[in-house]
């Protein structure tokens, strides 16, 4: 019943997002319609640093952080139910704003002060690895992606993805397709299982006999479950480590992250 309820909360969430968002102009050019510096941060494979015949990720820095998303977005941006011409109603729009939320209220940023990581008289685009909400995120960002990459997505792209560790706490990430495969199996096949869903879906959209509402419904069961998974194998992770302000904060996130994402 609770799991149930939750979805149904995340359900009507995304609904109100895609509403909000298709409500906007068919041509959104103001930085407002998205997250922080959108116009910045890559758009493809191409616009990150190629070495020794592999792509290098850094998810250390916001507009790199970011680009998963980007990516992800135009990757998924096939006609969804519910899913505006300018792709307003995708669901991971709500992965994307809430990391441009955490971005934008400083909650990237080193707490302990030790460093100028994420703040504006330093490298305000770093993303701190003491950070707890920056921990819990990246579950829900470079973990996706690698997923999407292992279920087919961006198979064009002729070079192996690797993602930059962090300077400390790098036993609590993953890496590359194969690392997160073989650390955090359970999760991986859960985004998996999404992603690969997803290009069923759009391939079902066309089926006039399939119902939008159906589909619409299976797609969140899909990501629901993918996205509680990133949760479950976040949390005893971060915090574990010295993230103090997480601590803090944990029960907000948790909610954020079950109805936001």
């Amino acid at each position: 019943m609770k799991n149930h309820v939750l979805f149904c909360l995340l359900k009507c969430f995304l609904c109100l997002l895609c509403l909000s968002n298709c409500e906007k102009s068919q041509d959104r050019k103001e930085d407002g319609d998205y997250p922080p510096l959108w116009n910045l941060v890559p758009e493809s494979l191409k616009d990150f640093t190629i070495q020794d015949n592999r792509t290098i990720i850094n998810p250390w820095n916001y507009l790199q952080r970011m680009g998963l998303y980007k990516m992800l977005l135009a990757a998924t941006a096939e006609p969804t139910a519910g899913a505006g011409s300018n792709n307003s109603g995708n669901f991971l729009w709500g992965l994307a704003l809430q990391h441009g939320w955490q971005f934008q209220t400083g909650r990237l940023s080193d707490p302990s002060s030790s460093s100028l990581c994420g703040y504006q008289n330093g490298d305000n685009l770093c993303i701190s690895a003491r950070s707890w909400w920056a921990c819990m995120n990246y579950f829900l960002a470079v973990i996706p992606f690698l997923a999407a990459v292992n279920a087919g997505y961006f198979a064009d792209w002729p070079f192996a993805i690797d993602i930059s560790p962090p300077a400390e706490f790098r036993e609590d990430f993953c890496y590359s397709v194969d690392d997160c495969q073989s650390s955090m199996s359970k999760v991986m096949e859960k985004w998996k299982r999404f992603f690969e869903y997803h290009k069923i879906s759009n391939t079902n959209h066309n089926n006039v006999t399939t119902s939008l509402i159906i589909e619409e419904d299976r797609v969140l069961h899909y990501l629901w479950t993918a996205h509680e998974a990133s949760i479950g194998d976040a949390l005893p992770k971060c915090k574990q480590s010295c993230r103090g302000e997480g601590l803090k904060h944990r029960g907000t996130f948790r909610v954020l992250a079950q109805v936001a994402l």
